[in-house]
């Protein structure tokens, strides 16, 4: 990327008095082909910053190059109307070329253009409509929208699967930027055993670091893994991160009724892969089962690996201490990590204030 980062040169020798906002003005009131060459290269560090944000945020290092060059077009066409009194040449450029590589990154994306005067309407129509039906995309309601905008369903189904790509894209709100920025401080690869608040599906991204995973993630359908890969955010053929995508987005790729339909398929396709994954020897299991909750204490049975006699812990919530009274049949060992594990989870329900009757967990040893 090196090499891309220094696309715009200027053989000519640039006086100790120009400078980007000189060249802008002289560009601008002369259109000289040199004045704007000299302008790009004197801003170019600008629009490597602007691109190189999207490129972290959305992916596509390939479009490098292809990014900076739409930010090229947003620049010649805004620079005729700069006015170093009203500000920067910098900041005056800014969310034109972010406007720029959002639109042509969602271009890229979505393979449709809608930029036309004929075509935009109708897709804001479609998605007011698709929005409007709670998001159904099944035959009755792809054949509902299409009479009412007179095109087919097939079509509608094509503009909605645009649209959701734009939408992801520009919905940048301050609730979105917030929930995008808890998901990026969580780590996805952090153990089991010194968080109680990791999901199952974090220890099999963890087991993904080496090759135990993919035989149970290879054994699943193709609609699975391309729902498990891009929901939890990796390619499925080499296992790089990939943007994830949500389960909305997921059903209409995998021509799915409905986003509860395509995370339905996710969890059982975890469930396969956690199974095998067990059966292996790579990942162990607890099993949980509430006996008893009373003011007093509550009394938790737990199994280790789906097998054997069922073990016994108790919370006193006066001392606000663990015992166990009996261990499981497969957790006899010094360590006795599958009672560690259990109470670890017990905790953090106790601290969810959500002490279901059933629960399992997932952790590798």
């Amino acid at each position: 990327m090196n090499d891309s980062n220094r696309m715009f040169s200027y053989s000519d020798p640039i006086g100790e008095n120009e400078n980007v906002t000189s060249a802008a003005v002289r560009y601008r009131d002369t259109e000289d082909p040199e004045a704007l060459a000299m302008f790009l290269h004197l801003f170019e560090p600008n629009i490597n910053k602007v691109v190189g944000s999207a490129v972290k945020t959305y992916g596509h290092v390939s479009l490098y190059e292809d990014l900076k060059l739409a930010c090229v077009f947003a620049i010649m066409d805004k620079l005729p109307r700069f006015d170093p009194e009203k500000g920067t040449v910098e900041n005056y450029l800014k969310y034109p070329m972010m406007h720029a590589v959002k639109e042509e990154l969602r271009v890229m994306r979505s393979g449709f253009a809608i930029s036309t005067k004929s075509t935009d309407p109708l897709l804001r129509k479609i998605m007011w409509l698709y929005h409007e039906n709670n998001d159904r995309h099944d035959p009755e309601a792809l054949a509902e929208i299409g009479r009412q905008v007179n095109r087919k369903p097939k079509t509608v189904l094509r503009y909605i699967l645009d649209g959701t790509t734009n939408e992801i894209i520009y919905e940048e709100d301050e609730k979105d930027k917030t929930k995008r920025e808890d998901e990026e401080k969580e780590d996805p690869l952090l153990t089991a055993r010194g968080n109680p608040e990791w999901e199952p599906e974090n220890s099999l991204l963890q087991s993904e670091q080496s090759s135990m995973v993919i035989p149970p993630f290879s054994a699943l359908g193709n609609v699975n893994r391309d729902i498990v890969s891009l929901h939890l955010g990796f390619c499925e053929n080499c296992f790089r991160p990939a943007e994830k995508q949500t389960f909305q987005a997921l059903a209409l790729r995998n021509k799915r009724r409905s986003a509860q339909a395509a995370e339905n398929i996710y969890y059982r396709s975890l469930n396969q892969m956690r199974d095998a994954l067990v059966e292996r020897g790579f990942l162990h299991t607890v099993r949980l089962n509430r006996l008893k909750k009373t003011k007093a204490a509550v009394v938790y049975a737990y199994q280790a690996d789906n097998d054997g006699e069922w073990g016994e812990i108790v919370y006193d919530w006066k001392t606000e201490k663990f015992t166990v009274t009996k261990l499981a049949e497969l957790d006899l060992t010094k360590s006795q990590p599958f009672a560690k594990q259990a109470i670890r989870r017990i905790r953090y329900l106790i601290l969810r204030e959500d002490l279901r009757k059933k629960d399992q967990i997932w952790f590798p040893l």
